[in-house]
């Protein structure tokens, strides 16, 4: 297994010389498997949320600045 990315409380990501990358949910045990092309697809779906969630903690800054607006 090859080692793509690991944090201690969320889990790992590996790659098998299957080429399947293998998500593993912190200490839960629970193991989700991706192709590699699906993976990328679920990463990119997740950067996508991310940078929403982004903007809105910005659009939130902007309402507490004197003459910001929140983008709606």
């Amino acid at each position: 297994m090859e080692l793509l990315a690991h944090d201690n409380r969320l889990g790992s990501v590996e790659k098998c010389r299957h080429g399947v990358v293998h998500l593993n949910v912190g200490i839960s045990g629970v193991s989700l498997y991706f192709t590699t092309d699906t993976f990328m697809s679920l990463a990119a779906m997740v950067k996508h949320a991310a940078s929403k969630i982004m903007d809105e903690g910005l659009a939130d800054l902007l309402t507490d600045i004197p003459g910001g607006e929140k983008e709606k």
